[in-house]
């Protein structure tokens, strides 16, 4: 009856293609939040950079800078999706408190949504910032101590040294023996990044404004995350 006695647009062969476009407008759809969120972080370390005399970022060229921000985003997403398959720590209160950046969304939405986004502008408020820097190094370096054990993964894409100035170290120093101080990017700003990763904006049949959908990246490949970027 699916194949045979059911309209030409509801046959099978027609529903599959349906959610072929349906996944490839995601993909489409998330690739471009992907590049608007870069742009914010670019602004935000820029402005950052400004209101402390140019000396922030005096010895980052431009290239670095964009390839920092995609960096983070990818980080992200590498997070989301490790998160949402059970393959890191999600559940557990420790880590849900201290390192989860899909425990970390709802919080700064909850925040936002109550006083408004411009509290989490506030001057000094970067813990969130702060808080994703942990969880970068927590990946790569892994933690051990009585209430939480994370293994170290290691890699390039999550190695502090690679853009030591996002933890407000200069080039050629090491996590291991440098002292940290994070550049003030804001909570607001945080909070747009990871939305523009899990809050799909879906155009509606017959246009209108755009639905927010939160996106799961257990229905995502990795082949349509690669086309993400």
């Amino acid at each position: 009856d699916r194949l045979f006695s059911v309209p030409e647009g509801e046959t099978l062969e027609a529903l599959l293609d349906k959610s072929a476009n349906d996944q490839q407008e995601v993909t489409d759809q998330l690739g471009y939040q992907v590049r608007k969120a870069v742009e914010v972080l670019i602004q935000a370390l820029d402005k950052a950079d400004q209101e402390h005399g140019r000396k922030l970022l005096a010895d980052v060229d431009e290239k670095v800078l964009y390839e920092s921000a995609l960096t983070v985003m990818m980080r992200l997403v590498f997070l989301f999706c490790a998160e949402e398959r059970g393959l890191l720590l999600l559940g557990d209160d420790l880590y849900d408190k201290n390192y989860a950046v899909s425990t970390l969304r709802e919080e700064l939405r909850v925040k936002a949504d109550q006083f408004g986004e411009e509290i989490l502008d506030v001057s000094g408020h970067i813990d969130a910032w702060v808080r994703l820097l942990t969880t970068f190094r927590a990946v790569y370096a892994g933690a051990k101590h009585a209430r939480l054990k994370l293994p170290a993964y290691g890699g390039s894409l999550f190695n502090p040294d690679r853009f030591p100035f996002l933890e407000g170290r200069k080039l050629g120093t090491s996590w291991k023996n440098t002292e940290a101080t994070p550049l003030p990017v804001s909570n607001r700003t945080v909070l747009h990044l990871l939305e523009a990763l899990q809050v799909l904006r879906v155009r509606l049949p017959g246009g209108g404004a755009a639905e927010a959908r939160k996106l799961s990246f257990r229905s995502l490949d990795i082949e349509q995350i690669g086309h993400v970027y």
